[in-house]
C-alpha cells in the first residue's frame, strides 16, 4: 500500500474517483494501484507528484 499517497489524498479531501479522473483512469484501477496491486506508470507518478507537490520518491516511499 502507498500510505503516503493515501495520506496526501485524504489531506486534500479528495476521493479515489477525483484522483482517477486526473489520471484518466477508472476509479477501480486507481484503487488497485493505490493498494499496491497494480503499478503506477511514470506519467501517473509525475502527475500525482505535481498535484500533491510532493517528490515522487517521497510519495511512493514504502513505510
Amino acid at each position: 500500500m502507498y500510505y503516503r499517497l493515501i495520506a496526501a489524498r485524504k489531506k486534500e479531501k479528495k476521493t479515489q474517483l477525483e484522483i482517477a479522473e486526473k489520471l484518466f483512469i477508472h476509479r477501480t484501477t486507481y484503487g488497485l494501484k493505490e493498494a499496491g496491486k497494480m503499478d503506477f506508470t511514470l506519467r501517473e507518478a509525475k502527475v500525482l507528484s505535481n498535484y500533491f507537490q510532493v517528490p515522487i520518491t517521497e510519495l511512493f516511499e514504502e513505510v
